[in-house]
């Protein structure tokens, strides 16, 4: 007797694969039955194809409400669960971490989804370059606002007691006008102050014997477990002792500034200049100015607009660069090319002075 095979049955999210048995031969969707039984078996395959979306809602910068940021379209498998995203400033509200984390791809694609995000916070606080007068006006209090938010800077004279306000600026926000948009960092935002002359003259850096620091060839730099370098993270002084260390200097390092919570975590241009000098023996009075013998010294050459910005918090990148130049450090051609760092991109400015701390020379 010839049986006919059913015609393949459907199951939304999947694709029918056909019949076996090893009871009987099957050709040509039949098979003759023989004098026993036949057992047989259906095979299912499970589509990728299967299309889902995603939107995602950001908190507002200005109120509680959330504006849709993104959507993502994409495929899966039937039962799937849907990508993790996230967003530089934004961490993900609870409900939405249980949502994500409970939907699964329906097998009709009509699967919808929709994650909220609130912006973090960051310290924004004020400082001083220089010697303020003492009838400048009193500087805001640091306070904490939402990534992304527009913190209008206080309005300074453009004189006060013979001296020139000449604006603000922000280490890692961006300043437009007269007002601050939040990074996804702390930031300090530092007014400068300079004395109004007559001539115009600038005084001269007092000379300071020049320096000459050994390297001991140790990789100063490790990155962190995640693979990432953080290059434009602010250094801590506990990462700047270790870097120093490595070296072979012998470190103290300063007190750093304090973070939202008080603790004291972060280090100024400054500090991390004045450590540096005194792990390196330089001979100066106390009183000298760290970012005047760190320039007459080679290490530093201040910012384009000429700028030295010694109370900004100084970042991981700036740290190594100014590191290598003391201790005349370059990037070999030979340098290991197994270390990679997957937030450092070779484009980077300070690609080539990273590598040079990464490796053993």
């Amino acid at each position: 007797m010839i049986i006919v095979l059913a015609d393949a049955p459907t199951l939304p999210g999947y694709d029918f694969d056909g019949w076996s048995t090893s009871d009987a031969t099957i050709a040509d969707g039949s098979f003759t039955m023989p004098d026993a039984a036949v057992v047989l078996t259906g095979a299912w395959a499970t589509r990728t194809d299967i299309p889902y979306t995603v939107e995602y809602y950001w908190q507002n910068a200005a109120d509680d409400d959330y504006t849709l940021a993104d959507t993502f379209r994409g495929k899966g498998s039937v039962g799937g669960s849907i990508p993790h995203k996230e967003f530089e400033g934004f961490t993900e509200t609870p409900d939405s971490v249980t949502a994500e984390g409970s939907t699964k791809i329906k097998s009709d694609g009509s699967t919808l989804v929709k994650l909220y995000y609130d912006r973090d916070r960051y310290l924004v606080s004020f400082a001083y370059y220089g010697t303020a007068p003492n009838a400048a006006p009193t500087l805001p209090e640091s306070t904490l606002y939402r990534f992304g938010a527009s913190v209008t800077l206080p309005a300074i004279p453009s004189t006060v007691s013979g001296m020139s306000f000449s604006g603000w600026t922000a280490d890692g926000g961006k300043i437009s006008g007269n007002i601050l948009s939040v990074p996804a960092q702390d930031t300090r935002v530092t007014g400068t102050w300079k004395q109004i002359s007559d001539s115009g003259d600038v005084p001269e850096a007092t000379p300071i014997e020049a320096v000459t620091l050994e390297d001991n060839g140790s990789a100063y730099v490790i990155g962190y477990e995640d693979g990432t370098f953080r290059p434009d993270a602010y250094l801590t002084a506990k990462h700047e002792a270790l870097m120093l260390s490595r070296l072979g200097l012998p470190v103290t390092p300063l007190s750093g500034g304090a973070d939202a919570l008080g603790t004291k975590r972060y280090i100024t241009r400054r500090d991390f200049l004045h450590t540096l000098l005194h792990a390196a023996g330089v001979a100066a009075e106390s009183a000298a100015d760290p970012m005047a013998q760190a320039a007459a010294l080679g290490w530093i050459s201040g910012y384009t607009n000429g700028e030295w910005y010694p109370n900004a918090y100084i970042t991981r990148a700036q740290a190594v660069v100014i590191i290598n130049r003391a201790f005349d450090r370059v990037a070999a051609l030979d340098l290991k090319t197994d270390i990679i760092y997957v937030d450092l991109p070779q484009d980077y400015w300070a690609y080539d002075a990273i590598m040079a701390a990464s490796n053993i020379f």
